[in-house]
């Protein structure tokens, strides 16, 4: 909600005060967008195996909007590749996925198409799922899945609205701040 002020008498200046809520509007979006970006790294990297890039990836940053207002904007330089771990989603297979086996290190972060060795599948009657074996070791590299359901990792929104519910309190500091 805007803030208006109607004057009625010459004698009252309103400069200081616009100049001074100005100043506080300001330093209260710098400190939410600051404390934004700690609160959802901080999400970010509790939520699993998720360093680097990943982390260091969100910014919050501050922009001028229209008439005199200011608008945080919560970004991740990974783009589309963050959406199934903020807002979950299940991957299909064409028609398999071939998931790297945690004992497998050679095989983590590569493609099972693109592994270096030739790989052999070994389908079982019932049960567990199929499996890619090197042919050069005779040790399984992936396991094989129709579809994976990834479930929402991360409360990117829940966090900044928890920051934003102490907007008020930090507006009222600045101003306190400003008046003294």
């Amino acid at each position: 909600m805007p803030l208006a002020i109607e004057v009625i008498n010459n004698n009252f200046s309103v400069w200081p005060f616009a100049k001074q809520a100005q100043t506080a509007l300001l330093a209260t979006t710098t400190d939410l967008a600051n404390a934004m970006q700690a609160s959802c790294r901080s999400n970010i990297s509790g939520a699993g195996k998720f360093s680097g890039q990943w982390v260091d990836g969100l910014t919050a940053s501050i922009a001028k909007g229209a008439s005199e207002s200011y608008e945080i904007r919560v970004e991740h330089l990974l783009g589309a590749m963050v959406r199934p771990h903020v807002y979950g989603a299940t991957i299909v297979g064409k028609p398999m996925l071939w998931i790297p086996l945690e004992f497998a290190p050679e095989a983590k972060n590569i493609r099972a198409r693109e592994y270096p060795a030739r790989l052999f599948r070994v389908d079982r009657k019932k049960g567990p799922p199929p499996l890619l074996f090197s042919v050069q070791d005779r040790q399984p590299k992936y396991f094989g899945r129709e579809q994976v359901t990834v479930p929402a990792r991360w409360n990117i929104a829940g966090t900044c609205r928890a920051i934003v519910d102490k907007a008020q309190d930090i507006f009222n500091a600045h101003m306190a701040k400003g008046a003294t």
